[in-house]
């Protein structure tokens, strides 16, 4: 039980934790997980979310499962403005979220603000901007591995994006990343990816269809009652008692 105490999501022998304790008595950990949300729509286009997620410092699932955390409180509110009805753009979205987050001694260990926005164009190409800034005053319980905690230095980070038409046998996307901050550096990370697509004939009498796609694998359609659902990159296409031709990438 004392190794359980010392892992990386505990670290119960830290010196500069009051609210910790390492028992070489312990023969269990006894526990807490739970998390609130609170949305809220506005109109057609706004959409607001708070949450509240705790999971208390001997709270311990290991056994079962996997954990990357205990001992923190988090506070996050959201908002975001979504537009679907095609007009100078085909559909975007932008979206704002504030997270601060605590430990049980209410050491404030991060506060940070992200901005995502997404833009898919008449032609069916798509581009996106995700904006990240880590506020200074927090600190880091972790990185010592069990020793006193140390100052989480503030940063910033930019992933921007572009996507050609999904529905094209060919599919590429352009992405850049830059993170700076005094803790780590800065760096900059860029890409570009092209992947081939094949397609799917949806069947009228309800028979199950498999395509093969550019490495072999293959995807089957979902017949339920006359409508054929079949996803691609992660959007569901509704295709009712026809015979079309709808892409999907592997």
């Amino acid at each position: 039980m004392i190794a359980t105490q010392q892992l990386p999501y505990h670290y119960f022998q830290r010196p500069d934790a009051d609210h910790l304790e390492l028992d070489s008595a312990a023969t269990s950990l006894t526990g807490f997980a739970g998390s609130a949300i609170l949305g809220h729509r506005i109109g057609r286009h706004w959409n607001m979310s708070s949450s509240f997620n705790t999971i208390s410092p001997k709270y311990e699932i290991s056994d079962l499962g996997f954990q990357r955390r205990a001992d923190r409180v988090d506070l996050q509110q959201s908002v975001s403005y979504v537009e679907t009805r095609p007009g100078r753009f085909r559909r975007y979205q932008a979206n704002v979220t504030g997270l601060v987050e605590h430990n049980y001694s209410w050491e404030p260990i991060s506060s940070r603000l992200f901005v995502n926005t997404f833009v898919q164009f008449l032609n069916y190409w798509s581009a996106n901007l995700n904006l990240s800034n880590g506020f200074p005053g927090t600190v880091d319980d972790r990185l010592t591995r069990g020793g006193p905690r140390a100052e989480r230095p503030p940063y910033y980070s930019m992933n921007a994006g572009i996507s050609s038409d999904p529905r094209k046998a060919l599919v590429f996307n352009f992405g850049n990343f830059l993170q700076a901050g005094p803790g780590d550096g800065s760096f900059n990370a860029h890409g570009i990816h092209a992947r081939k697509c094949a397609h799917l004939t949806p069947s009228r009498n309800g028979k199950a269809i498999h395509r093969l796609n550019a490495r072999g694998s293959h995807r089957r359609e979902i017949l339920i009652g006359e409508e054929v659902r079949v996803d691609v990159d992660q959007t569901v296409h509704h295709v009712l008692n026809t015979a079309a031709e709808l892409p999907f990438c592997g």
